[in-house]
């Protein structure tokens, strides 16, 4: 089965899919976040996309922040337009640990503007979908 993973923020949105097996995450593509829903139909049927993990947005008490509740609402769209399964996956520190496969020359580009480091986004969101197949594939 095949997953699509959401790193949603306020500008940007990061997506990266899963092998057909959903045992590997990779990035896909980052889009804008007022293109997202637009963009998400064909997403979701050119790749098959059986189920989507958003990451859940906390402080840092874990109880869900302002973003979240942009996630909800968005969550709450899709539910009315696909019939698809939507899980919740924390997404503490994704970029952080985005940032560290990121090569060195991009990293040196996150010191001018953090925008010049391609595909962030998207690598955020590969390693909140990976976290959550890893979380599902040790209970297989």
């Amino acid at each position: 089965m095949k997953y699509l993973g959401i790193d949603y923020g306020t500008k940007r949105v990061g997506l990266a899919v899963s092998d057909e097996m959903g045992i590997i995450a990779t990035p896909f593509e980052t889009v804008l976040t007022g293109r997202f829903l637009s963009v998400l139909p064909q997403i979701i049927k050119q790749n098959n996309i059986k189920k989507i993990v958003f990451g859940r947005s906390v402080n840092t008490d874990g109880d869900a922040n302002v973003l979240q509740a942009k996630i909800d609402n968005v969550i709450l769209e899709i539910e009315n337009s696909f019939d698809i399964e939507i899980e919740l996956q924390n997404e503490s520190l994704s970029s952080v640990v985005a940032h560290g496969h990121l090569g060195k020359n991009q990293l040196n580009a996150k010191k001018v503007k953090l925008k010049k480091v391609t595909n962030l986004d998207a690598k955020a969101a590969a390693v909140i979908l990976q976290r959550y197949l890893d979380k599902i594939n040790k209970n297989k």
